[in-house]
């Protein structure tokens, strides 16, 4: 039989490697982690900001068709213009970093809501405009 202080040492040392093992298994954990935080930074933050900006800019332009529609300034419409170039760009460089299914129906669906809005709501105040003139003269 062995003394009480070597079987003492003996178990001290057992948990010393458990705990070095479980240490490491830890930092090479968090090296994993690091690594894809970083590349989560670096390929798709830029796109998730793109994205970001892509609904603002279609909630702006929706803003600007019912100030045109409400108030008939060429104004909004130039800003509507404007606003679909940004758009545009936008969709260009995101379709570039990103080609994807969604990003295609989602640039669908916003080129059919420009498309939309140019038809419908630009022509509804032309003819809002002619019709006050009718009652004008």
């Amino acid at each position: 039989m062995r003394s009480l202080r070597g079987k003492l040492v003996a178990s001290f040392i057992g948990v010393f490697i458990i705990l070095l093992s479980v240490m490491g298994y830890q930092l090479w954990t968090f090296s994993s982690i690091s690594k894809q935080q970083q590349e989560i930074l670096t390929s798709d933050m830029p796109l998730l900001l793109q994205d970001e900006a892509l609904r603002e800019n279609v909630a702006e332009r929706i803003s600007v068709t019912r100030a045109y529609i409400l108030y008939g300034d060429p104004v909004y419409k130039e800003r509507f213009q404007q606003l679909t170039e940004q758009a545009n760009k936008l969709q260009t460089t995101l379709t570039e970093k990103n080609p994807s299914e969604e990003l295609t129906r989602l640039i669908a669906l916003t080129t059919a809501f420009r498309d939309a809005v140019q038809k419908k709501s630009f022509l509804l105040m032309i003819s809002v405009t002619l019709n006050k003139l009718k009652q004008i003269y």
